[in-house]
This record gives C-alpha cells, sequence and structure tokens, in this order.
C-alpha cells in the first residue's frame, strides 16, 4: 500500500484551536496521544486505519500544535481535558466515532466517556494507570513533573534531551539505578527526535495533563462506564501491571486485554475492535467551515502551507519571517501590523515550521506557491513585509509581476559568491539528529550567531551586528522550535533565497519600497546602495520595538 495521504488542519474550541491531522475514508475514529506528545504519535497507527476508516489524530490543548487550555490560576483537571475533547469532537462534526487512547489519553477518553456516552461507539483505552491502594503519591509527582524552564544560554536543550533519553531506559526518568531500568530495545534516532518535539513543543506547558493524569483515579469512572470499552495495554507498557488492579468483574460492557509486545499484532487488534463496532460510527452535522483567524493551513500543488492570519478588512500584509526559523516567533510584528484593521498574513515558508517542503526549492517557485496560497484566502492585491534573510525572497517576488502594491524589506543581506556559500554551509545545514543531541545545540547556536554577526559564521570585527533582539530566550526557543520540526529541510529557503545575487534583481523593481536602516549593522550595509537602485525608496531608521516598527511600517504600506 502506497502512504496514505495525511493532511492537517485546526479546528476552533472554545478561545483556542485544536491542531488535527486526518486521513482515509469512511467510518470516523479518533486517536488520543499520551503526555507529552503528539499527533505525530500516531502517523504509524494512522497508516494501519485509514483504509477504511476516517482516521482523526488530536493534539490534546497545550501539546503539539494546539493552544493550552486557560488555567484560571488553578491546576488543571481531567475533566477540563475531557470536556475539550467534547468541544473538539462536536467542532469536527462527528456524531459517534470510535476512540482509541493512550496512557495519560486513556483517562481523557474515559471521563468523556462516562459524560458522553452517546458520542461513543467504542473506547479502547491504552495504558490506563491506577495508584496502588488508590493514593497517588505527590512527592513523586512533582519529581516527575519537573519545570520546564527556557534559559538564555540553551541549557535547556541539553537538560531536556538528557531527560527524553532516560525516558526511554528508565521508570521513573529521575532514577536511573539497575532496578528502574525498562526492559524495552531503545528507539531509533528518529523517534527519539520526534518525543523531544512533542515534548519541547509543549514546553512550559507539558506538566498540564501529564500532572492531570497522575493525580486522576479512574476506578470511578470504571464503575459507571455503560458503552463498549476495552483496556488494554502492552507486555513492554510500564503500566501492563495495572491491568490487575481493575475491578473483577467489572461492567459487562467492559473487556480486558493483555497483548504482547508484537506491534504489528498491537495494530491489528485496534482494527478488529474497531471493527466489531465499525456500524455504531456516524458522522452529523458538516463541521464550520475553517475559521478565518489564527492559525490554519493551505492546500498547495505541492502540499500544505500554515499560516497564521490576524483578520481584518482591506488589502492584506504578507509577512515573510526571517530564516531560518517560522512565522510564530514574529507575532509581535504581526499584531503591530495588524492594528490598523488590515488583515495580515503570515506563512511558515516551505520546509519551515509546520509548511510541507517545496520538491525543488528556488524563488521563483515560492513566488508562485505565495501567489496561489493568497489567491486561495480570497485576496488579489498585497502589500509585502520581508524580514531578514528572507528579503532576497521578497526581492523575487518585486521583480517577477506579482500583484503587489508596496513593500518593506527589512534588511538588505547581499553578499558575493564566496561569502553566500559559506553562510549557507553555517546555516542552510540539514540538522541531521544524533543521539547526543548535537542538531539541538547547532540550531541554537546558529541562530545566536545570526544574531551577533552578518553573516553568520564570519567572526570578524567588520561583521559585529547591533540588534540583539532575537537573543531574547523565548524567541530563540521559538525559532529553535521550528527549525527543528523539519530538521532536514529547514535550510531549503535559505539556498533558495541565496543561490545567487539578490541585488541583480532591484532594477526590476518598480513599485514603492520602505527600506529600514541601522547604523552599523552589517545586514543593513547596502541600504543606502540598495535605495539608489530602486526606483521607489524611502529609507527610515529601524526601531528596535517590534509595535513601533510595525507601526512605522503600516503607515508606509497605507500610502
Amino acid at each position: 500500500m502506497s502512504d496514505p495521504r495525511i493532511s492537517k488542519a485546526y479546528v476552533a474550541v472554545g478561545d483556542g484551536q485544536v491542531h488535527y491531522r486526518r486521513a482515509g475514508s469512511g467510518p470516523p475514529i479518533v486517536l488520543l496521544h499520551d503526555s507529552p506528545r503528539s499527533s505525530l504519535l500516531h502517523l504509524d497507527l494512522m497508516a494501519s486505519l485509514c483504509d477504511r476508516y476516517t482516521v482523526y489524530a488530536l493534539d490534546t490543548p497545550g501539546y503539539g500544535l494546539s493552544t493550552p487550555l486557560p488555567t484560571g490560576g488553578r491546576e488543571l483537571e481531567i475533566a477540563d481535558f475531557a470536556d475539550a475533547l467534547a468541544e473538539t469532537v462536536a467542532a469536527l462534526g462527528l456524531e459517534k466515532a470510535g476512540f482509541y487512547g493512550f496512557h495519560t489519553s486513556s483517562k481523557i477518553l474515559l471521563d468523556f466517556t462516562v459524560r458522553h456516552p452517546d458520542r461513543v461507539a467504542v473506547a479502547l483505552l491504552d495504558g490506563l494507570s491506577i495508584a496502588p491502594g488508590g493514593k497517588p503519591d505527590g512527592a513523586f509527582i512533582d519529581a516527575y513533573m519537573r519545570p520546564f524552564d527556557i534559559d538564555a544560554d540553551g541549557a535547556w536543550l541539553a537538560r531536556e534531551w538528557t531527560r527524553v533519553r532516560d525516558t526511554m531506559r528508565w521508570f521513573p526518568w529521575f532514577a536511573p539505578v539497575p532496578r528502574s531500568r525498562m526492559p524495552i530495545a531503545q528507539p531509533d534516532i528518529g523517534d527519539i527526535h520526534d518525543y523531544f518535539l512533542d515534548y519541547a513543543l509543549a514546553g512550559p506547558h507539558y506538566a498540564g495533563a501529564y500532572r492531570a493524569a497522575m493525580w486522576h483515579q479512574p476506578l470511578d469512572n470504571v464503575s459507571r462506564l455503560t458503552v463498549p470499552t476495552q483496556v488494554m495495554a502492552r507486555a513492554d507498557d510500564v503500566l501492563f501491571g495495572c491491568l490487575d488492579l481493575l475491578p473483577d468483574p467489572g461492567p459487562e460492557c467492559l473487556s480486558v486485554a493483555r497483548l504482547s509486545a508484537d506491534r504489528a499484532a498491537w495494530k491489528a487488534h485496534i482494527g478488529t475492535m474497531f471493527d466489531r463496532h465499525r456500524g455504531a460510527m456516524a458522522v452529523g452535522p458538516a463541521p464550520l467551515p475553517p475559521q478565518r483567524s489564527g492559525a490554519g493551513y493551505i492546500d498547495l500543488a505541492h502540499g500544505q502551507m500554515r499560516i497564521l492570519v490576524q483578520p481584518g478588512r482591506g488589502r492584506p500584509v504578507l509577512c515573510l519571517h526571517d530564516l531560518p526559523g517560522g512565522a510564530t516567533a514574529e507575532a509581535d510584528l504581526h499584531r503591530a501590523l495588524s492594528a490598523g484593521g488590515r488583515p495580515v498574513l503570515a506563512p511558515d515558508l516551505p520546509g519551515c515550521g509546520a509548511s510541507d517542503p517545496l520538491p525543488a526549492a528556488s524563488r521563483k517557485t515560492l513566488g508562485r506557491v505565495v501567489a496561489e496560497a493568497v489567491a486561495a484566502l480570497g485576496y488579489g492585491e498585497f502589500d509585502l513585509v520581508a524580514t531578514g534573510l528572507s528579503v532576497p525572497l521578497g526581492l523575487e517576488m518585486l521583480a517577477t509581476g506579482l500583484p503587489i502594491r508596496r513593500a518593506v524589506l527589512d534588511g538588505m543581506p547581499l553578499l558575493d559568491a564566496a561569502a553566500r556559500e559559506a553562510m549557507l554551509d553555517y546555516l542552510a545545514a540539514p540538522l541531521v539528529p544524533d543521539r547526543a543531541g548535537g542538531h539541538l545545540h547547532r540550531a541554537f547556536h546558529a541562530l545566536r550567531d545570526a544574531a551577533a554577526s552578518f553573516p553568520a559564521q564570519d567572526g570578524s570585527i567588520p561583521a559585529v551586528r547591533s540588534d540583539s533582539a532575537i537573543l531574547r530566550p523565548q524567541l530563540l526557543y521559538r525559532r529553535v522550535m521550528d527549525m527543528l520540526m523539519q530538521p532536514r529541510h529547514q535550510g531549503d529557503m535559505l539556498r533558495a533565497a541565496f543561490a545567487d545575487d539578490a541585488g541583480s534583481l532591484l532594477s526590476a523593481v518598480t513599485v514603492p519600497v520602505l527600506l529600514p536602516a541601522v547604523t552599523g549593522d552589517p545586514l543593513y550595509r547596502a541600504v543606502d546602495g540598495a535605495a539608489r537602485r530602486l526606483s521607489q525608496a524611502t529609507r527610515m531608521d529601524r526601531d528596535p520595538d517590534p509595535a513601533a516598527r510595525g507601526a512605522a511600517f503600516l503607515g508606509f504600506l497605507d500610502g
């Protein structure tokens, strides 16, 4: 069987959004992940089920790319996540589905099943933790839920990579002693990277559902079950022994399955259980159309592009984010640009963040893709803001006749061939995951070097930059995560941007262009020369504050 087409999307839930993956056709089933994972965990299981089902794999709120739940100043409980699941199922238009939950989400699913039995054709609870004696150990939970602190020097990368590695060797992870060693084979490096990615994407929110599940005792809910439910575990699961703590006898609708460690047999068992209850699954009324604000995906010829939208009226402002990285790190600028009431469109460029890579990345191809994306959103003419190392991409778009009325080019990174190649060798190299976590530090220090020097690999005094805003811990964290989401493609757009001399495009630009300038910063050294070659150029001093800078950009674009 060929690889299934798995698409990604968002659905509005409460004041936030739930991100999910979808594949296949037929009756609906919903897959829920453990903490601190995301729907990325379920790609293999989706592939085994989507030949006969429409499979939805959700990111729990606060995990993956889903918005965290508001806490209201209290600890979240399993019921909060079950309520969010109910809202999500309704928003997706699912009347009655089959459900699968793993570890943390088995408790979320159990609570949802008890309170919304009419929505559940069958509930499969894989790894249901039960505290012996019914009393959770608060000291153990506090130790296990160590805070995820993002520091300025990047020490969190080494600290949390080590935790992920230890989570796969010892239980609990903080007790690396022989008696705590789990009898399981170590996953391959790709799986280790994916686990770290999910954990780090959740970041400071990772303990939300995780801690709630550790405190939650499920036996009362088990006794209240009224729909077909099975609690299962594989023999290599640390929660396998919890099957012995279930009530015997339990409700008539409850069954227990002790599975071998064989993953093929495990997937087959899940498929069989869903097949038994296929007839009870049903899709309800059509869900609401995708919202035109927040995060979303646009389906394009090559794949999907994630785009962040600030809603408004009139001609939109399209933002090309700095490279490497993604659009989320520039949220402050997007908010400032939206203050005038115009729509702001901020895509992750192909191969960056959550956008699919192009088969063959080039400046011209990107221009076509961006034009297609803007048209898909229902817009024609637009304004352009390109930041930092995405400016050559903006120049290509301006020079090749896209319907751009005005533009801001924030930076003028023009380099000779040797400097371009040296920079690409450093910034655009694939971040091939390795067991020591070296790829994490390469991403982190590439960004810091790009903030300190232009070009990033140049250690000379003339290369010293004067804008260090990128060194803020939260901004670095966000850009590192956008790089790590596609470690082998994160440099595609950089290579496209600097494949040749972008300065040759300046004379072909005919629209009004604003050129911010920073005296003494080499990223802006070519601004004055570029202004002389552009037919309609305005130079201004660049404000380091994103809000003030956005207001100035907007004033020019509205002119």
